[in-house]
């Protein structure tokens, strides 16, 4: 894991914080029971911790040292932007917004948020049951893009989904991706169009093997072949594929037992892989915890290396972290007390 040295001005602990202060509402502000109010305050690491001793052990969701780091590293590239205030309820605990609280302990910046205050706590189930921005949503708003055009973007989740198994990539996270799989997002519908073959996971293992400049010829002649079924042989990889999905059952059956997309996508992978290199198949073997599939991945990541890894922060592996361990074992000591 790469690392940067804290800033000799960001302090893991500095001064203790006035919670008084941070509850009181602002002048003028009328309180009433049960209406929430709102501030914008500066969150310190002093700030965060003294918050997250409010917690309760048991009545927040699980929690996720992925999504911790992620916002640490958003928070010391000055890439953090989140709507969504951090909400206290009544009684003065924390009741969503850990995992940014423990975002400012680890990056060891303070950062400016949105505080909402004053909450009943029996909100707590329904927190983010609204309907939340799809991908598509995210496209139209922040690339101005049709909404015909709107359709591809599930194919940028579905490439993401095949480098980390982690959740769903932020908005952040998706238009950066996004602008950078264009090119190959949009050869991909060019040429794969149908639904039936053009599933969505599909579409993202070939826009992922087409990023290949040396072998985006032999990829291009795999998904034309994929569609347009000519002349296929058995052991030939793309008969192979066509047959798992349109005519042996194999695929609805994988998903009756639990395959996922991620699983799917790696033997797509395998799939063109074999293609590529000239090697027959003749069953489409594989997933994630396949050594051959595995290879597959490996072998056409390499293209996507500045993209995915070095530019994306959901590569908690690759993160770039302020090196400070007193913060890793305050993490650590925390998410283990409560759950991860």
């Amino acid at each position: 894991m790469k690392r940067i040295v804290v800033a000799p001005n960001s302090t893991f602990k500095g001064e203790a914080p006035n919670l008084d202060q941070f509850f009181a509402p602002e002048r003028g502000t009328v309180v009433k029971p049960g209406i929430p109010y709102f501030k914008v305050v500066s969150i310190t690491p002093a700030l965060a911790m003294s918050l997250l001793k409010r917690m309760p052990k048991k009545s927040n969701r699980k929690l996720k040292r992925y999504r911790v780091n992620k916002y640490a590293v958003e928070m010391r590239e000055g890439q953090f932007l989140l709507a969504q205030p951090i909400l206290f309820d009544w009684n003065r605990e924390p009741i969503d917004g850990q995992h940014r609280l423990l975002g400012v302990v680890l990056s060891g910046r303070a950062i400016t948020m949105a505080v909402g205050y004053n909450y009943d706590p029996k909100i707590k189930p329904v927190i983010d049951k609204g309907a939340g921005r799809s991908n598509g949503d995210v496209a139209r708003i922040s690339l101005g893009v049709t909404s015909q055009e709107a359709k591809k973007a599930s194919a940028v989740g579905a490439i993401e989904s095949l480098f980390s198994k982690q959740r769903q990539i932020s908005a952040l996270e998706f238009v950066e991706l996004y602008t950078a799989a264009e090119k190959e997002i949009e050869w991909v519908f060019s040429v794969l169009p149908n639904n039936k073959i053009g599933h969505t996971q599909v579409r993202a293992a070939l826009a992922v093997a087409y990023k290949t400049k040396k072998d985006q010829e032999k990829v291009a002649e795999f998904a034309r072949l994929l569609k347009e079924n000519d002349g296929l042989r058995p052991g030939n990889p793309v008969h192979t594929l066509r047959r798992y999905l349109l005519e042996s059952g194999e695929y609805e059956r994988d998903q009756r037992n639990g395959d996922d997309m991620r699983d799917f996508g790696y033997k797509v992978l395998r799939s063109v892989y074999a293609f590529v290199n000239d090697h027959p198949m003749h069953r489409l073997f594989g997933g994630t915890s396949d050594p051959k599939s595995q290879q597959a991945m490996d072998y056409f990541a390499k293209a996507w290396e500045d993209i995915i890894i070095q530019q994306s922060p959901t590569q908690q592996a690759n993160a770039v972290l302020p090196d400070s361990p007193e913060a890793d074992a305050y993490i650590d000591d925390f998410i283990d007390k409560h759950g991860a």
